[in-house]
């Protein structure tokens, strides 16, 4: 933001002011026609995050604008504002921090007495921030970047982009969740409708005609949120009819826009009918209860998003370790089997094997599984040397010798062994069908492995 010194201000002010009376005149300009209704409320949609005038500052100024933000909320982002770009300038409010007296002074906080602050601390004294005047800020449009369009996704991770809106469950419980904010209640009619949307009672209940298609519901509902919000209880009398239709179709055709719902062919007709004969300075603070309401609306309806990604990633998170859980059961299951296969045990420190002790392959398997078992509570370990053949009389020899402990807890039978020594060129296989089983084992160890330490890293 630039800064000025005391020779500036005074053309600041002016500037500012030039600002302020264009601001004055677009409000007037966009609730003279239909088509300028519809223009600006979708402009309120889209940088619904800025204040009313601006807005108006924005699109007088870079006409099509999509998404702005500043030099420095560009760079945060990972983008640089191309050279020689010129900014969208925008009214930048400049707060100061005063002490609120019982007895209703205020002084501004930096000339406060160190006894003074000592009481701020304690909360003895009240403070409040309070609008002092404005500065001139930059914004920049995307366009003006080196971002694209398609980057918005990731710039803006929570828009509801593109008109997704096809999941009116969740879109429910985000008005649910406005509802619960402001204070309001959904409930079920008290009586007979009609051809009446939607009706709000005078105590903050909201009830909806259950003719309505889930269109005109998520429509309906919102107009009559913002009757709550905006006009319920004693409220209600501050308002006449027609400002409190126009500031309630207002709100809900705004955040409808913002949601990508299309409710323009009725909602600015409605609208157009309640902006007749209305004073330019009272359209000003209905815009502004509007803007705010809808700024309120959206967060809400963007945090129930966020939480629903939340909950949608976990739940995928936990299908996943699910998955992952019964790939290993599975794997494990399964084993090595090799057919018209011998192991002879050519050495063996345990008592339940022999020297010279020969068993077919799966035998000798679950043999060495249920000593694995055994010796690894027992906290000892034995050698073993073994030669695999490939008929039961042990003349063909299929391998090297291989020598491995059991009770040590690397591998839990026969298989694994095996297939980590061949891996490893520990053992070297003759067969080559023999050798591409072994290592087809070896790759399902690793996967089984890795899936376990996916596992203790996620409980």
């Amino acid at each position: 933001m630039k800064k000025y010194n005391e020779k500036d201000i005074e053309a600041l002010k002016a500037k500012i002011e030039g600002h302020l009376k264009l601001v004055d005149k677009k409000v007037e300009l966009h609730l003279n026609t239909k088509e300028e209704i519809e223009n600006y409320l979708k402009f309120m949609a889209k940088f619904y995050d800025y204040s009313n005038g601006n807005r108006i500052l924005i699109e007088k100024q870079f006409t099509g604008a999509e998404a702005v933000g500043s030099f420095k909320f560009w760079k945060e982002k990972g983008f640089a504002v191309k050279r020689g770009e010129k900014g969208v300038k925008i009214l930048v409010p400049c707060f100061s921090k005063y002490l609120m007296y019982e007895n209703g002074d205020t002084k501004n906080i930096k000339y406060a007495s160190e006894e003074e602050l000592e009481k701020v601390k304690r909360g003895e004294i009240k403070t409040k921030k309070k609008l002092c005047y404005y500065m001139e800020g930059n914004v920049f449009d995307i366009s003006q970047t080196t971002a694209k369009t398609s980057d918005l996704p990731k710039i803006f991770p929570n828009r509801w982009l593109e008109g997704d809106i096809s999941n009116y469950s969740l879109m429910y419980k985000g008005m649910e969740n406005i509802a619960e904010k402001i204070g309001a209640k959904i409930v079920e009619p008290y009586e007979e409708l009609g051809v009446a949307k939607g009706v709000t009672y005078g105590n903050k209940e909201i009830a909806l005609n259950p003719r309505n298609s889930q269109l005109q519901n998520v429509k309906t509902l919102l107009h009559e949120l913002a009757h709550a919000k905006l006009h319920g209880g004693k409220k209600h009398e501050n308002y006449t009819t027609e400002e409190r239709e126009f500031q309630a179709e207002m709100v809900a055709y705004t955040t409808c826009t913002y949601l990508g719902i299309d409710t323009s062919e009725y909602s600015l007709s409605y609208i157009k009918h309640w902006t007749k004969d209305t004073d330019i300075r009272h359209k000003k603070d209905l815009l502004k209860e509007v803007s705010d309401t809808v700024k309120e609306y959206i967060e809400i309806l963007e945090l129930t998003l966020e939480k629903e990604r939340a909950l949608t990633k976990a739940n995928n998170k936990d299908k996943e370790l699910h998955n992952n859980k019964e790939k290993e059961n599975n794997i494990k299951d399964e084993g090595l089997k090799l057919e018209n296969t011998y192991v002879k045990f050519t050495s063996s420190t345990a008592k339940e094997i022999e020297k010279g002790d020969s068993w077919e392959f799966n035998i000798a398997n679950e043999l060495i599984e249920m000593m694995e078992k055994k010796y690894s509570i027992d906290e000892s370990k034995h050698e073993i040397k073994i030669k695999i053949y490939k008929n039961e009389k042990c003349k063909q020899l299929l391998s090297s010798e291989l020598k491995f402990s059991i009770g040590d807890g690397k591998a839990k039978d026969l298989g694994e062994h095996i297939s980590v020594a061949v891996k490893n060129g520990e053992m070297n296989i003759k067969e080559t069908s023999l050798k591409e089983n072994i290592l087809n084992k070896f790759n399902s160890i690793i996967k089984t492995r890795q899936s376990n330490e996916r596992l203790d890293r996620c409980m």
